[in-house]
């Protein structure tokens, strides 16, 4: 029972907190230890998928040990290449895993979970159905401050955002902002559950959260008049499209291997991206 108890403690801690080791010139990934099992860490918008996944091997796994922390896609991707994990969870764009390369390493083998978008959320109350990227582009920078603006009623808008680190934040920049933009300084700071919350309580707000994580509680809008849905995110129609990711060392043990083999059956890893309303990913169709 004490065993049993001990293993359930340490599958539930988050690591969420990532202390640096000591400078070293090789860079390797983390030993795989028979006490210590696979260690996971990255994207907070991945977390249930992960945390879901891990659960998913160790039922038919018993003697297998998998912890899952947040912390963000730059935290996991870093953790990987320090050896504080094996696995890490991205959810920025694809670019950012080769630019965090330290010189002279080979860039991490990315595995590709499933296709998830960023998408605008308001009020369940605010009558705006759509708007153009520009409109988007202006309201995050802070050159659109009043609802009235955007055809809506006569509110100053309150603008919500992710933190830097975030890989929901990074695609935002990419597919939304661009580089020459940067997000108003009057923006409230918030992860994706206390956004998904105060963007409920309060009419005049406005933020971005990711595909999977919506609720009812807020209404997200179309892009440029494309809403997003499963197909249009599928099929890459939607603006703000993005993968969700796993990234492990070139040299990562057998036994990661084993782990992202069934994380990225469609028939086992599949069904828990479906059953958290994500869509498997699928290379966009050529036209």
């Amino acid at each position: 029972m004490f065993r049993h108890l001990s293993r359930l403690a340490f599958i539930l801690t988050l690591l969420s907190v990532f202390v640096p080791g000591a400078a070293r010139a090789d860079l390797v990934p983390a030993t795989f230890l028979p006490g210590q099992g696979i260690v996971i860490m990255g994207s907070n918008t991945m977390l249930p998928l992960a945390q879901l996944m891990a659960e998913s091997w160790m039922r038919e796994h018993p003697d297998s040990v998998v912890s899952v922390g947040g912390g963000g896609s730059s935290r996991g991707i870093k953790a990987v290449y320090d050896g504080a994990a094996q696995i890490g969870l991205v959810s920025s764009p694809t670019e950012s895993v080769q630019e965090a390369t330290p010189k002279g390493e080979r860039t991490l083998v990315i595995h590709r979970l499933a296709q998830d978008a960023v998408v605008p959320i308001v009020h369940p109350d605010n009558p705006t159905q759509n708007l153009s990227a520009a409109q988007l582009r202006a309201v995050f920078s802070g050159a659109i401050t009043n609802w009235n603006e955007l055809g809506g009623p006569d509110l100053p808008i309150e603008v919500l955002s992710h933190h830097g680190t975030s890989g929901t934040y990074e695609a935002w920049k990419e597919r939304i902002l661009g580089d020459s933009l940067v997000v108003t300084p009057a923006a409230r700071i918030l992860e994706t559950g206390p956004m998904l919350q105060a963007v409920a309580a309060a009419p005049a707000s406005i933020g971005y959260v990711s595909f999977g994580r919506l609720d009812r509680s807020v209404k997200c809008l179309a892009i440029d008049g494309v809403f997003p849905d499963v197909e249009n995110i599928a099929d890459e129609r939607f603006l703000a499209v993005r993968s969700l990711k796993m990234v492990v060392h070139p040299d990562c043990p057998e036994a990661v291997r084993k782990f992202l083999a069934f994380c990225l059956d469609p028939e086992k890893g599949g069904a828990i991206v479906r059953q958290l309303g994500m869509i498997p990913y699928r290379p966009a169709q050529q036209p």
